[in-house]
């Protein structure tokens, strides 16, 4: 921003009442102060760039380094619960194998049962016709 200088004059004469000149040493030592204000507005306005700067690239840092602190936790978390999932599947699998297995061998006995009866009755029906036989004879005779 521009130092105006008129309205300088007319401020100072409306408020205290005092008349300067345009050529006031004052003024010059104003002029000389917006100068140097304005340098130093130039060195915190790139010292604040540079900040900025800074800041960006620590905010960089941080995001990536968050970045790899999370694929790290979800990795770790897929791993256990793989883990979990096959610890779980693997005690399914035993649980239906040994359901499988009492199954089995509960058909393997109803089936031994069912060929002891076949037996059973195959001695029955052979001693019916022996005894047929005999009642024939006996009969006959």
């Amino acid at each position: 921003m521009e130092l105006d200088i008129e309205r300088l004059v007319q401020e100072v004469a409306a408020r205290w009442g005092l008349v300067i000149g345009k050529d006031d040493p004052i003024i010059g030592a104003v002029a000389l102060n917006d100068v140097v204000m304005d340098l130093h507005m130039g060195r915190l306005a790139a010292a604040l760039e540079d900040q900025e700067n800074r800041l960006g690239t620590i905010n960089d840092r941080q995001i990536k380094a968050s970045r790899e602190i999370a694929k790290k936790i979800v990795g770790e978390a897929l791993v256990m619960a793989k883990i979990e999932i096959d610890k779980t599947a693997d005690q399914a699998i035993k649980r239906t194998e040994e359901a499988a297995e009492t199954q089995i061998k509960a058909l393997s006995a109803s089936l031994e049962d069912r060929e002891a009866l076949r037996r059973q009755l195959n001695w029955a029906w052979g001693l019916a016709g022996v005894l047929g036989v005999l009642l024939v004879v006996v009969l006959v005779l």
